[in-house]
């Protein structure tokens, strides 16, 4: 029932009774209370899950655990510190599952852009669209707060390459061995660091071919560093072309793993071609370190590893390579993600095609 007298706040009441309990919702109007009421009737006959008042927090903590064998090793772990730094332990966090609202959450997300880069807001986001999702189905919620939130615009920042020039000098800085190695199969293959440091110096390689397998990848867990055949995406697994001065300097690297196996004693073989001497795989961070020292000394105190990904598919795009095989190469999802991600191009290319037309005419 709604009574159509107002309260001495002024306020309309409408009560409704669940389960023996007595619940009394309020509104400017009559109109607004008993909607906030049939709203509520309509959450406890159709969402089971509504009485236990499960926060945002529980949910979404839940939830990453129940999807972890359904995704690969990389997204769970994305999806779970995501999660548990953001939602956790933020006060939304502490909020039931059916009092959430857009705007909640449109405030929550305007005050993490004045610290945070569109990119990480826009990714809670999606992980939480994905989980809110699922409270629907699981009869938690009603409806989902996040459907009418557009994502947060991004800036875009001019993506910054090396040229051929500074690609030498790099190589030239770099010690012989499996340092200058690294960085020469990073920057004339486009390989991702992960795919790089879980290359195997057996099956990884067709010296006949001459060509690179991409088929696993080192990964951080709470065990440590290990190797995982779940890549970031299914095109990620890919066979690409290798110049051969890389291939002869790969012969030489299996051949420096092989020794270091053979001088100590408990070397953990993992079939690596980059390793630590006990046969560990190296860890991102030992690579990134090398990548600072070495980039600060040619005056680019901003460049970083993952630069030479960039670099690789800028190369192959001015050279006039289509954009589908820099898809292939990169291990893209999408043909538009490459599109998407080297746009800064055209440009060039565009001013190409006019040479080609006045050389012709």
């Amino acid at each position: 029932m709604a009574k159509r007298k107002t309260r001495a706040d002024g306020l309309y009441e409408a009560t409704v009774r669940i389960n023996g309990k007595k619940k009394h919702f309020y509104g400017k109007t009559l109109r607004e209370a008993r909607a906030k009421r049939d709203e509520y009737k309509a959450l406890m006959e159709n969402c089971p899950l509504a009485e236990e008042s499960i926060t945002l927090s529980e949910w979404v903590m839940a939830w990453v655990e129940n999807v972890k064998t359904t995704v690969s090793p990389v997204t769970y772990k994305s999806y779970y510190y995501t999660l548990r730094r953001y939602i956790q332990n933020a006060p939304i966090g502490h909020i039931v599952l059916h009092e959430l609202t857009p705007t909640m959450f449109r405030n929550y997300f305007t005050e993490m852009l004045e610290t945070k880069s569109p990119r990480t807001v826009n990714y809670l986001h999606t992980v939480l669209n994905q989980a809110l999702k699922q409270a629907i189905e699981d009869g938690a919620i009603l409806r989902n707060p996040l459907t009418n939130i557009k994502h947060a615009k991004k800036e875009r920042k001019e993506i910054e390459t090396l040229s051929r020039q500074q690609i030498e000098e790099m190589l030239s800085l770099l010690p012989d061995g499996w340092q200058h190695l690294l960085f020469r199969i990073a920057v004339y293959t486009g390989l991702r660091l992960s795919e790089i440091l879980g290359l195997d110096r057996d099956k990884s390689f067709d010296f006949h071919k001459n060509t690179l397998t991409v088929f696993q990848s080192v990964i951080r867990t709470d065990e440590g560093l290990v190797l995982s055949e779940a890549l970031k995406n299914a095109s990620s697994r890919r066979t690409i072309s290798v110049d051969k001065e890389t291939m002869g300097q790969i012969k030489r690297q299996k051949i420096r793993t092989l020794q270091l196996k053979m001088q100590n004693k408990n070397f953990k073989d993992m079939g690596l071609l980059f390793c630590r001497s006990n046969g560990q795989p190296l860890s991102r961070n030992t690579i990134e370190k090398l990548a600072r020292k070495t980039f600060d000394r040619m005056g680019l105190p901003k460049f970083t590893f993952h630069g030479l990904r960039h670099t690789h598919a800028t190369l192959l795009l001015k050279s006039g390579v289509h954009y589908k095989i820099v898809q292939y190469r990169l291990g893209h999802s999408t043909f538009q993600q490459t599109m998407d991600t080297y746009s800064h191009v055209t440009p060039i290319m565009e001013q190409e095609v006019v040479k080609v037309i006045e050389h012709d005419a």
